[in-house]
């Protein structure tokens, strides 16, 4: 199995944008979880205008929680904590992104620089975020589970408006594979909660 940030096994559909956090739990989680999640990362990326005005956290956010508050947190990868990544500090390339869960799924770049996504300050809404320029991607020899049920949950910028924007994916070696795309149909403008 193996897991990917940026791109689909490695062979195309990159990703061309920002990623600023992306949480994977290994189970579905209930409608009260997946909201409070959104709650949280939208409060974080200032994305609350993007939820619904019914939303139970489009006025207020959800209080001392982290993504570790939820039972089965298989990976969280957080742009906005710069202590998870290793940079290269000429071309600030990011060759390695630490998961913060606690499972140790942390992902790797390629050895050939211009695989690196960028890690660049101040990108959405004040916080740092990972550029992808269409190009580079992350990956990892293990992986959040696939073949059975579970939540993803991202925030992401792109910078194109086609559909082959590749935020995170799962490949097995019996074929099986999932991914979570983004559209990119807003054309780089707002950051997305997905």
């Amino acid at each position: 199995a193996s897991s990917e940030i940026g791109s689909f096994h490695g062979a195309g559909n990159y990703l061309t944008g920002m990623l600023g956090e992306a949480l994977v739990y290994s189970r579905v989680l209930t409608t009260t979880e997946r909201q409070t999640v959104e709650g949280y990362l939208a409060c974080k990326w200032g994305l609350q205008s993007n939820l619904p005005a019914t939303h139970p956290y489009a006025a207020s956010c959800p209080s001392a929680f982290t993504p570790a508050s939820l039972t089965n947190l298989a990976a969280w990868y957080d742009a906005g904590d710069a202590s998870t990544m290793t940079l290269v500090a000429t071309a600030s390339g990011v060759t390695r992104w630490n998961d913060k869960s606690g499972n140790a799924v942390s992902l790797a770049a390629p050895a050939a620089q211009q695989y690196w996504p960028v890690w660049t300050s101040n990108a959405i809404n004040g916080l740092a975020a990972l550029v992808f320029s269409g190009g580079q991607y992350l990956y990892a020899t293990s992986g959040f589970p696939t073949g059975s049920d579970y939540t993803i949950a991202a925030v992401a910028l792109f910078g194109s408006t086609g559909i082959n924007n590749n935020i995170l994916s799962s490949y097995l070696s019996s074929g099986t594979t999932h991914a979570l795309y983004g559209n990119g149909g807003n054309g780089g403008t707002t950051p997305t909660l997905y």
